[in-house]
Order: structure tokens, then C-alpha cells, then sequence
């Protein structure tokens, strides 16, 4: 989608743009890019005289620039730091806790495994074997 576009149908959904816009998480910052960085542009083709489920084919675009949206979901946020507080605008089903807290308890153990694996490759607990002659 072009910039124009998005940024038409973004007032066209919220004339006073006031609502979190959210995809894969939220959008945490934006940039322009060469082109070529991470591999071409993936642009789906839509056929614009259908109304809902228009993608009729897809293109990489090989074009001397592009715009890259960056996403964090909850995952993102806590692999970064597991402690990060998560909080709701109002009281939620029981679900969501507990899905917020099944996903901290499954990125600390990944952080927590990351920074063993790191300490062992550092200091190695079995002394280097000897050559074999």
C-alpha cells in the first residue's frame, strides 16, 4: 500500500485520528529504507472492485525505496524485558491475565536460558580436552 493510501483510508476510519492504530502489535516506530535492505518490497495485488477479501496475486517490488513499519506485540515487549508492566484500560475476561502471564513466564525462561547459555560459553565448566595423539 503507498503511503497516500494508507494514510487516505487512516482519515477516511477516523476522520479526527484519535484511535490506536494496531496490526501485529502496535507500531512502534517507522523509516525509510533503500529498496534492496531485507529484500524487495512485498505488495499484494488487489482487484478494487471487490469489496472485502480483494488480493487476487502478489509482487516483489525491487523500488529504490520503501517505508517499513516496525511492530511490538506482547512477545516483542517481553523478550525485551520480562518485568515490563502490563496493564488494561479496563477490567478484562480472566483470559487475558493469563495469557499475559503464560507469555512472561515463557519469555523469561527464554532470556533466562539465552544469558546461561552465554555465561557457560564464557566460562566453560569441563576443562579443554586433551589432543589425541
Amino acid at each position: 500500500m503507498k503511503t497516500k493510501d494508507l494514510i487516505a483510508e487512516l482519515q477516511r476510519l477516523d476522520p479526527e485520528g484519535d484511535i490506536e492504530v494496531e496490526g501485529c502489535g502496535d507500531i512502534h516506530f517507522l523509516t525509510r529504507q533503500p529498496g534492496y535492505y531485507d529484500g524487495p518490497a512485498f505488495v499484494l495485488k488487489r482487484d478494487p472492485t471487490t469489496e472485502y477479501y480483494n488480493v487476487i496475486g502478489a509482487e516483489y517490488q525491487f523500488k529504490p525505496d520503501k517505508i517499513r513499519l516496525h511492530m511490538l506485540d506482547l512477545r516483542d515487549v517481553l523478550l525485551n524485558d520480562p518485568e515490563c508492566p502490563i496493564t488494561f484500560d479496563k477490567e478484562p475476561s480472566p483470559w487475558w491475565p493469563e495469557h499475559v502471564a503464560k507469555v512472561r513466564a515463557e519469555m523469561r525462561k527464554i532470556v533466562e536460558d539465552a544469558k546461561a547459555e552465554r555465561a557457560t560459553a564464557r566460562n566453560p565448566t569441563s576443562p579443554p580436552k586433551e589432543p589425541t595423539p
